[in-house]
């Protein structure tokens, strides 16, 4: 764990030419962030990979049309329209694991279109 962390995991990382055992308060930064945004990045990649995500969003994707259906007459319009958004995202992260399951990049990014319409009614999160 230590050693792909760039300097992160233990022992300082080696500072650049010029410096002492530090190249600054918190070592040389530069591998430091580059470590912490490759972890995070591999992190990011676990948990949105495909045998994570697919069957509770397959699970809300059948659950979508028996709510709109049960609850369409109480609904108000935004609410109704917020849904049906979402049910659309859904839709479009289904089909991009089915296009390419290793592209996490655009499941993030139809995470996020996803994130701006709230969370899905309680009855079928």
């Amino acid at each position: 764990l230590g050693e792909g962390l760039g300097g992160l995991g233990g022992a300082p990382a080696p500072a650049g030419p010029g410096g002492g055992a530090w190249a600054g308060p918190v070592g040389d930064g530069e591998s430091s962030d580059a470590a912490f945004d490759g972890l995070l990045d591999n992190l990011v990649g676990q948990l949105l990979s495909k045998d994570v995500m697919v069957e509770p969003l397959r699970l809300l994707h059948e659950e979508f049309p028996r709510y709109l259906q049960t609850h369409r007459a109480t609904l108000a319009p935004e609410d109704l329209q917020r849904c049906t958004k979402q049910q659309a995202v859904v839709a479009k992260i289904l089909r991009a694991y089915e296009e390419n399951p290793e592209d996490t990049d655009t499941v993030a990014q139809l995470m996020q279109e996803m994130q701006q319409y709230g969370p899905p009614p309680t009855e079928i999160a």
